[in-house]
């Protein structure tokens, strides 16, 4: 089953804060990127996953999403989600009037490195769709995006978020 509560206890782990000025100058790491280019990274990898969520395109939400992603929703009402079955069904549901049809824009993002190889982003998600009458929709949502490297080239995925 897709849907499960976690109910083990959480692991406790050492994080550093550095200060504003000490993160902007930060070069953490193998990959050798600065705090400010590991933001563009990460955002870039974040408007792209929205895109593929936005335009009901599977292939590439799985490229961005690790396996194993973990995700709070308004949709599984409370329950923690494990993996990508859940929102699977959502991607194969979408009618074809509504693919493409809806634009997801990134508003007052919070960047924030959890060490090396792990970044949270927080903002709010604002919505607009077309729908099949021609009138629009508009809607908002509070997100939190957990990403890590991934795969052989280090590059970001979401392995986690919360969405309310």
């Amino acid at each position: 089953p897709e849907l499960l509560l976690r109910q083990k206890p959480m692991a406790t782990s050492s994080v550093t804060t550095l200060t504003p000025r000490a993160r902007a100058n930060s070069v953490k790491g193998p990959h050798k990127y600065s705090v400010a280019e590991e933001e563009e990274l990460v955002m870039s990898t974040l408007r792209r996953l929205l895109t593929a969520i936005d335009n009901a395109d599977y292939a590439t939400y799985c490229e961005l999403c690790d396996p194993d992603l973990t995700a709070f929703e308004p949709e599984a009402k409370g329950a923690l989600v494990e993996g990508l079955t859940f929102h699977k069904f959502y991607f194969d549901n979408r009618t074809n009037e509504s693919r493409g049809c809806c634009q997801s824009t990134i508003t007052s993002p919070k960047f924030m490195m959890l060490g090396e190889n792990h970044a949270l982003v927080a903002y709010t998600r604002v919505q607009q769709r077309l729908m099949p009458d021609g009138s629009f929709s508009e809607s908002s949502s509070n997100e939190t995006r957990v990403f890590t490297r991934g795969g052989a080239t280090g590059s970001w995925i979401n392995m986690h978020f919360h969405r309310s």
